[in-house]
């Protein structure tokens, strides 16, 4: 089953542009040519396996500062920096799934609970991580 985006909103190329700046990695062109037409979008279907355990994917991060999922208070808030790890999208629980980078450049999709602040695997490309959800 093809996974719809719902209530995403279109983002100019100046704002990703502006985030971009902000981020210390280069993020993945399948990610941003997403977010592009999807930004804070919300998934149907929307299960994933985290590692052995189901969980959902609940929406995309959001490029715009006033959104509730604004990629950049997300980062900060769970201190994902110092973890290189760069936010995607939120489960409905306040976990992330997100890029984690293995240099400026290279990176894999993790998917990362806050509670236990622990990471794990998921696939290597934002791509794959879509075709994965079920």
């Amino acid at each position: 089953m093809k996974v719809q985006f719902l209530e995403g909103k279109i983002i100019g190329e100046e704002l990703i542009q502006k985030i971009c700046g902000e981020l210390e990695y280069n993020l993945p062109n399948d990610f941003l040519e997403s977010i592009r037409v999807n930004d804070g979008a919300y998934l149907s279907p929307n299960n994933i396996l985290e590692g052995v355990n189901a969980t959902n994917v609940n929406n995309l991060v959001s490029f715009e500062e006033a959104d509730s999922s604004f990629i950049l208070d997300i980062l900060e808030d769970l201190d994902l920096r110092t973890k290189n790890i760069i936010p995607i999208a939120e489960d409905p629980f306040g976990n992330i799934f997100g890029f984690h980078f293995l240099d400026k450049d290279n990176s894999e999709i993790v998917f990362y609970d806050s509670e236990l602040e622990c990471s794990i695997k998921i696939c290597n490309t934002y791509t794959e991580f879509i075709s994965l959800i079920y």
